[in-house]
C-alpha cells in the first residue's frame, strides 16, 4: 500500500505513472473522489501529450503526436475510472469486481480523506492495506499533509506531515512525496525540477530521485540533460 499527498503536482505525478503503467497492458482502476471522470482523463492526456504541447518547443513532430495518440488509445483501454463512489464498502466492492472482470494491476485513490467512513481513517487505511494482500493488487493512496508545511521555512515535506493522520506512516508499506523547490523559492537552481522523496519503504531503499517536468510531463532528469 503506498501513500501520496494530493494537489496538482501529486495528481500530475499519479497521472504520469498511470501512463507508463496503462501503455504496458497493465489494467488500472482509479477511483477518483475529487475530480470527475472526464477531469481525470483529461488530467492523463494532458501527460501524455505534453511535450507536444509545449510552447515554442522544438521537438514537435507529427511522427511524436501519432505516438501520443496511440498511447492515449491503449491508456484509455486499460484505464477504468469510477467517480461516483465514496464509501469504503462500494470501494471495496468494486475493487474485487474489477479485479475479478478486468484482472486490474493497480488500484488508486484519490484521495484517502474523502473516503466516507463510520470509524476512523485507521480503520480504513487497514481496510484498503487488506484489500490489497486479498487482491494481490498494490493500492496508491492519496493523501492530504498538514497545512503547516506550507508555512514554515523548509517546505520540503517529510513523514512528520502526517500529524493528523499517523497511521499513514504506521501502515504504509511506501511513503513518497513529490517536490517542486521552484514553487517555493524564486531564486531556487532546480527549475522544472521535480523531486520523488521516498520517505518509508518496506521493501527497498529510501532517497531522492529527480525528474524533469516537460509541461506535465515527467521524464528522466539525465536524459533530459544529454
Amino acid at each position: 500500500m503506498y501513500s501520496l499527498k494530493t494537489n496538482s503536482r501529486k495528481k500530475i505525478f499519479t497521472y504520469n505513472l498511470v501512463t507508463n503503467i496503462a501503455k504496458r497492458q497493465i489494467p488500472i482502476l482509479i477511483f477518483s473522489l475529487d475530480n470527475s471522470k472526464k477531469q481525470t482523463l483529461k488530467g492523463i492526456y494532458d501527460v501524455i501529450f505534453a511535450i507536444n504541447r509545449t510552447e515554442d518547443n522544438g521537438v514537435y513532430s507529427e511522427e511524436r503526436n501519432a505516438e501520443d495518440v496511440n498511447t492515449s488509445i491503449v491508456v484509455k483501454e486499460n484505464t477504468y475510472i469510477l467517480d461516483n463512489i465514496l464509501s469504503i464498502e462500494i470501494i471495496e466492492q468494486n475493487a474485487r469486481l474489477m479485479k475479478l472482470q478486468k484482472n486490474i494491476g493497480l488500484i488508486i485513490i484519490d484521495y484517502l480523506q474523502l473516503i466516507k467512513t463510520d470509524t476512523t481513517i485507521e480503520d480504513t487505511i487497514k481496510r484498503l492495506k487488506a484489500l490489497a494482500k486479498e487482491l494481490n493488487v498494490p493500492v496508491l493512496i492519496l493523501s492530504q499533509l498538514s497545512r503547516e508545511l506550507e508555512s514554515r521555512e523548509d517546505n520540503k515535506p517529510n513523514l512528520t506531515d502526517f500529524k493528523k493522520s499517523s497511521a499513514i506512516v504506521g501502515y504504509a508499506d511506501t511513503i513518497m512525496f513529490v517536490y517542486r523547490d521552484d514553487y517555493y523559492n524564486e531564486d531556487s537552481e532546480k527549475l522544472y525540477v521535480v523531486e520523488v522523496i521516498t520517505a518509508k519503504n518496506k521493501y527497498g531503499n529510501i532517497g531522492t530521485d529527480e525528474l524533469m517536468d516537460i509541461g506535465n510531463r515527467y521524464i528522466n532528469i539525465e536524459r533530459y540533460r544529454r
